[in-house]
């Protein structure tokens, strides 16, 4: 058959699938998200195993992939959130924001009934977390307040509006991948690995998560580093590109508090002079970003929810489940209030170690070294969401590892857990999700050792 309608069909896939999830399923429904994510996957691994094949034959320009790429984002404009429900504590926090009400001082549950005013009783009984203060940064308050100011009364408004600042920031993302790639000399294709990922599509510009404002910060980062020439990394001055490499991690920890965890990573890469004043740059712009919390009280509440989300909540943790089953047999009950914090501790400390352990200075390092601490982090973690596996997208595509690829696909399994009626959480399938990652994820580290020893003796 002709390429180009082979490719054609496969591009028919792809838009059927994103309609499929987008327009015609809830989040109970599995089989209909099965099929809308099976058609997209089949577009995905179609495109990339084509765009890396190095044969001939013809294929499309990688800048046309990456225009359909954000075509799909864009078909899902005029819907609201299919797969997911937080979309109505962000408008809900737009709201209050808008009123002069600070969702940090009030539980959704605070409101007396008749005070609500209608646009609130709309969303009020789809809450999923009254009895919460909002535990959503004040960086991601800016985008619920102009959704909800723009659309004080149209709860769809709000969503695109708020979907509309998402596809900004993806195609930002996928701006910085592309510069990227080249500064390391990657293939240029790779760049399709998050452009054209189901999951990053559906999850970021589909239902609503903010990983995507995360990710666009988080690249700018590396991508402000990786401006500065070897040479002039060695010595002690801070330059402009330090400076903006720094601003951005701070912006992507005012976003989603995570990157805070990759400061021990710049010790090594640009030594401690730089480091610190470098974290003092990340700390500043991170305070001010949290502008809305300067006042203690705020703060404790905002801090308070962070603290009940990880002692409390629990959802498709691999390593954590193992532990939990530990406790019942060994204490009779679940201990999540100390192992969830312990976890923590321990992925905190490894971060740190491994970071100083890689003493090499070459920038490209970095986005392996980020992947790698998330991956600590949410192997250890109680709860893993769909959504948390994007930002390993977006790294995977700046190196050569490709466990994060599986991973975004499998971590899918688990919305088979909304359409077990009364819910519960299938362990076989969390079982299955997590031997198949950490087993590719030890395959592809022992074929990069023996690479490293092949060419250490060949050197020799």
């Amino acid at each position: 058959m002709n390429p180009k309608i082979t490719y054609s069909l496969f591009i028919l896939l792809a838009i059927i699938g994103t309609i499929i999830l987008g327009y015609f399923t809830q989040q109970n429904e599995f089989t209909k998200i099965a099929l809308g994510y099976g058609l997209m996957w089949i577009f995905y691994i179609f495109a990339i195993k084509k765009q890396s094949d190095s044969s001939p034959q013809w294929k499309p320009k990688i800048s046309h992939l990456i225009f359909f790429g954000i075509f799909l984002r864009l078909l899902l404009i005029p819907i609201y959130p299919p797969l997911s429900d937080d979309y109505f504590r962000f408008v809900w926090d737009g709201y209050c924001n808008s009123d002069g009400l600070s969702p940090y001082d009030l539980k959704p549950e605070d409101f007396n009934a008749e005070q609500l005013g209608d646009n609130y009783k709309i969303i009020y009984e789809e809450l999923n977390s009254k009895i919460y203060y909002s535990v959503y940064p004040p960086l991601l308050q800016s985008v619920f307040t102009l959704s909800a100011w723009l659309f004080p009364k149209n709860l769809l408004g709000s969503v695109i509006v708020m979907r509309l600042v998402l596809i900004l920031f993806e195609i930002g993302s996928i701006f910085f991948i592309s510069r990227l790639l080249k500064r390391f000399s990657l293939p240029d294709w790779q760049v399709l690995l998050y452009a054209l990922n189901p999951l990053v599509i559906i999850e970021i510009s589909g239902n609503l998560h903010f990983e995507g404002m995360m990710i666009f910060f988080m690249l700018g980062s590396i991508y402000f580093l990786s401006k500065i020439p070897f040479e002039e990394n060695t010595n002690t001055h801070f330059n402009k590109n330090h400076f903006l490499s720094a601003s951005f991690l701070g912006l992507a920890a005012g976003a989603k508090l995570l990157p805070l965890m990759f400061m021990p990573i710049f010790i090594q890469k640009i030594g401690w002079v730089k480091s610190i004043i470098y974290g003092c740059v990340v700390g500043l712009v991170f305070l001010l970003s949290f502008f809305m919390l300067w006042d203690i009280e705020l703060f404790l509440h905002f801090k308070e929810s962070i603290r009940l989300y990880y002692q409390s909540f629990e959802f498709n943790g691999g390593i954590y489940y193992l532990l939990r089953k530990t406790g019942y047999l060994f204490r009779g009950y679940n201990e999540i209030a100390y192992i969830g914090p312990g976890m923590a501790i321990i992925s905190a400390l490894s971060i740190i170690l491994f970071s100083l352990k890689d003493n090499n200075k070459n920038f490209a390092r970095i986005p392996i070294l980020f992947l790698f601490a998330l991956t600590i982090y949410q192997l250890l973690s109680t709860t893993v969401h769909p959504w948390y596996i994007a930002p390993f997208v977006a790294l995977a595509s700046l190196t050569r590892f490709r466990f994060a690829i599986l991973w975004s696909g499998l971590i899918l399994l688990t919305y088979i857990n909304y359409s077990n009626q009364p819910y519960y959480e299938n362990l076989w399938f969390v079982a299955l999700e997590y031997i198949l990652v950490i087993g590719v994820l030890a395959w592809e580290l022992k074929n990069k050792q023996k690479r490293i020893i092949t060419n250490k003796t060949e050197k020799t």
